[in-house]
């Protein structure tokens, strides 16, 4: 039986790590054009959520993003953008 996972710590003014991966670590790009479609959204969501980037680096079978949270859309951004990533594969 696995545990939960631990609430994330929320402090503000400190940027979080955030951590997506492809299922069973199967790869999330493809093309050089899926590159350019993944940094499209994710300018996209950071402007609606009202967050910064702060880096980003993208590799062949997870993405590894520096993000400043609006308090208010903790949540918000990090769900959306892995919904979105879903509907587009």
């Amino acid at each position: 039986m696995q545990m939960p996972r631990r609430a994330r710590l929320k402090v503000a003014g400190l940027p979080l790590h955030i951590i997506q991966r492809g299922n069973n670590r199967a790869p999330c790009f493809y093309a050089d054009e899926d590159y350019g479609l993944y940094l499209h959204h994710l300018a996209q969501l950071a402007a609606k959520f009202e967050c910064a980037v702060h880096a980003y680096v993208l590799m062949t079978n997870h993405v590894n993003f520096l993000s400043g949270l609006s308090p208010k859309r903790f949540c918000s951004f990090p769900q959306a953008f892995a919904c979105r990533g879903a509907t587009c594969a």
